[in-house]
């Protein structure tokens, strides 16, 4: 997890237990956010300077950004529907019709009751 999203996460986490934001932080992010738009000039400016670049493989950006979207959600989905099948009681597994139904249930039966006696 990049460090950035950390420190985000833990500002958000610190303002959600605090409540409000404290004064010294308001003091500081307001002429922040005031001016926020400077911070996005080195790459507009990039934009701008490679207009002919970015025109002329505007097709090859569009195919790659929808591509790889897709292949976002899709494995995103595959693993969301892991992690909500095995969050699944063992008795709705087994009638699911899985062929694998057993195994899963077998694995969540000695995941949930310990390690088994040998």
């Amino acid at each position: 997890m990049p460090g950035a999203l950390v420190g985000l996460l833990l500002l958000l986490g610190g303002l959600v237990v605090w409540g409000r934001v404290p004064p010294a932080l308001d003091d500081v992010s307001t002429p922040l956010l005031r001016h926020l738009m400077l911070l996005l000039i080195p790459s507009v400016a990039a934009v701008g300077l490679y207009a002919g670049l970015v025109v002329q493989h505007a097709a090859a950006f569009l195919l790659v950004g929808t591509v790889v979207t897709a292949l976002t959600l899709g494995l995103t989905a595959c693993r969301v529907a892991v992690a909500h099948e095995a969050r699944r009681p063992v008795d709705a597994v087994l009638v699911s019709g899985h062929a694998d139904g057993y195994l899963v249930a077998l694995w969540l039966y000695r995941h949930r009751s310990g390690p088994s006696p040998a």
